[in-house]
């Protein structure tokens, strides 16, 4: 790209720009409290939106955000198991015998590390018996 075809998209961004800011209003309305606040009340860090402001304002995102995060918890303590059953031998084991998953609920795996291991060692052997 020479220095014209530079300067000549360069200068359609910053008209883009121009564009965008002349077409902001002075309020928005809050997704949330359904109130028109000024945009100094809303964060700006969202892209996802044409005028790049979130759409609930800040006081009802804070709200928002600490009854997701209360709930989350809530959601976590639930799970406090002692034992478990393993999925592979079937029998009921302490949950330190089970190895950690973040994405389950309880948060630990469904085998036992034993079992998790054989099946860790077997996909091993499989896959160098199929590359041989």
């Amino acid at each position: 790209m020479n220095h014209k075809t530079y300067r000549h998209y360069a200068n359609l961004v910053i008209k883009s720009k121009q564009k965008k800011t002349e077409n902001i209003r002075i309020v928005k309305k809050c997704s949330s409290c359904k109130i028109e606040k000024p945009y100094t009340e809303y964060n700006t860090s969202n892209a996802k939106y044409s005028d790049g402001f979130q759409n609930m304002c800040k006081q009802c995102w804070v709200g928002y955000n600490k009854a997701y995060t209360e709930a989350r918890k809530r959601a976590r303590a639930r799970f406090d198991v002692q034992s478990k059953i393993c999925l592979d031998c079937g029998s009921e084991k302490p949950s330190s015998q089970f190895g950690k998953r973040s994405v389950s609920l309880d948060k630990l795996n469904s085998y036992c590390k034993p079992c998790w291991r054989q099946r860790v060692y077997k996909s091993i052997r499989d896959k160098k018996n199929a590359t041989l």
